[in-house]
């Protein structure tokens, strides 16, 4: 019957590239590098595997700037079906709780989506909520820290992660760990990444504003000192000397 799926894409700052407002600390994306979240790319990669696998789609949402859209078009290249970018100005600065309340009516007005993929965590926020307060708003099961996916018989999903093997029906929510890497675009896919359509969605349309439940009151940089310890001399009577404290048997050739 194949898996019609929809992939999570969040957008992080680049690393070392971040600037934030000190008024309300809140990132400032225009003066800010943006990449795709590497743990998302990983989603991105599982779906397109199920697809080939079993059949179906997969649709890419990503939540952000309209300047988003030149990154959509560049994983547009690598593969998926359809293209949905969420960009409001009332969306601005929004919260995990936030964030999934809008995930979730987008969910809603695509209909008929049987498994989401969110990355178990994203770079910048490293919370790792969106997923399960998704899951939870649309009722869905929720499996977590999931590294291989397998579809069952009636309508099943087989779910490995960390914690062991179990079994959900769809529709399902899952986090993917970061544990593949995105396939490269093919010159087939970069021709059409120019031609494909990213569909914007707005609070207009989704009818869907929530608020903020949290809010960032203070940032502090934390300065960390590296000391260095020496463990032994580096010459060979120092590393012999090691070895024979830690009880190891070590001979270097004869010169």
């Amino acid at each position: 019957m194949g898996l019609n799926m929809a992939v999570c894409i969040k957008m992080v700052p680049a690393t070392g590239a971040v600037s934030v407002n000190q008024k309300d600390f809140t990132l400032e994306r225009k003066k800010t590098e943006m990449v795709p979240n590497p743990a998302d790319c990983s989603c991105f990669e599982t779906a397109l595997r199920l697809k080939e696998k079993y059949g179906g789609s997969v649709a890419l949402i990503s939540m952000g700037r309209p300047e988003t859209e030149s990154q959509l078009r560049a994983l547009a290249a690598v593969g998926g079906d359809s293209f949905f970018l969420i960009t409001d100005p009332a969306y601005a600065g929004a919260d995990t709780y936030a964030t999934a309340k809008v995930l979730c009516r987008a969910v809603q007005y695509l209909g008929g989506i049987d498994l989401i993929l969110c990355g178990e965590r994203t770079t910048d926020g490293e919370t790792g909520q969106v997923g399960p307060e998704l899951s939870a708003m649309l009722g869905w099961k929720f499996a977590g820290c999931i590294t291989s996916l397998e579809m069952l018989p009636e309508g099943r999903m087989r779910c490995t992660g960390r914690t062991g093997i179990s079994e959900y029906p769809l529709p399902l929510a899952v986090s993917v760990r970061r544990n593949c890497v995105l396939r490269y675009p093919g010159l087939k896919g970069l021709r059409r990444a120019g031609q494909v359509a990213v569909n914007q969605l707005n609070a207009e349309l989704l009818q869907e504003r929530p608020q903020s439940l949290t809010r960032v009151i203070s940032m502090q940089r934390k300065e960390v000192s590296r000391r260095k310890a020496v463990l032994c001399p580096a010459d060979e009577s120092g590393i012999l000397d090691l070895f024979g404290k830690l009880g190891l048997d070590l001979a270097f050739p004869e010169k």
